[in-house]
């Protein structure tokens, strides 16, 4: 793989990271551990839009000498961890519900 692949690649992991941390600021659960799981799934979407599929809407900027739909990438990627971070954050809210007494726990 050249060089200006890899550039690629890791311009993607950062906008991914970015993403993640974006979507955890908005949404929540706000702990430093939440981004990870948010960053996979916007790294996931550019992979399988950018790459495998070839998904390109909208205009196209030349990015080490590739043609990427930058805005479409950054939206989709964005997109993607907002999603997943609601998830995460409505999974926790049920984990945290369910360790709660429903009466309360006082004495009757």
């Amino acid at each position: 793989m050249p060089l200006n692949a890899y550039a690629l690649v890791g311009t993607f992991g950062l906008i991914s990271v970015l993403a993640g941390a974006v979507a955890v600021r908005l949404v929540g659960p706000r702990h430093p551990a939440a981004v990870v799981c948010p960053s996979l799934a916007a790294f996931g979407l550019l992979y399988v839009a950018g790459h495998r599929f070839g998904w390109s809407v909208g205009p196209t900027v030349s990015l080490y000498g590739f043609e990427v739909a930058l805005p479409f990438e950054v939206a989709l990627a964005l997109g993607g961890a907002l999603a997943v971070a609601a998830l995460q954050r409505g999974a926790l809210s049920l984990v945290v519900a369910g360790r709660r007494p429903i009466d309360g726990g006082g004495p009757t």
